[in-house]
C-alpha cells in the first residue's frame, strides 16, 4: 500500500469469487500446492477487503483512464 501512495499510480485489484465463500466445500484430494493456494488466507479475505474498501477510492477501469489520462475506452 505504501509503496502505491508513494508511486501515486492505479492498482487493478481482482478476486474469484469463490475466495470469498466460506462455505465452499474443502478439496481433501487436491494436490497440497493447489490447496495451500486456493484456500491460505481465505478466513481473512472478508476483514482485508473491507479494510481495502474503507481506506481506498475505487473505480472502474475506463473511468479512471478517462479521468486520469484523458484515455476514453470503450465501444
Amino acid at each position: 500500500a505504501r509503496a502505491v501512495k508513494q508511486a501515486d499510480c492505479g492498482v487493478v485489484f481482482y478476486m474469484h469469487p469463490w475466495e470469498a465463500d466460506p462455505d465452499q466445500p474443502y478439496m481433501r484430494e487436491a494436490p497440497l500446492k493447489s490447496r495451500i493456494r486456493h484456500y491460505t488466507g481465505q478466513a481473512e479475505l472478508l476483514s482485508r477487503l473491507s479494510m481495502l474498501l474503507s481506506e481506498w477510492d475505487f473505480a472502474r477501469v475506463d473511468t479512471f483512464l478517462n479521468a486520469r489520462y484523458g484515455i476514453e475506452v470503450g465501444p
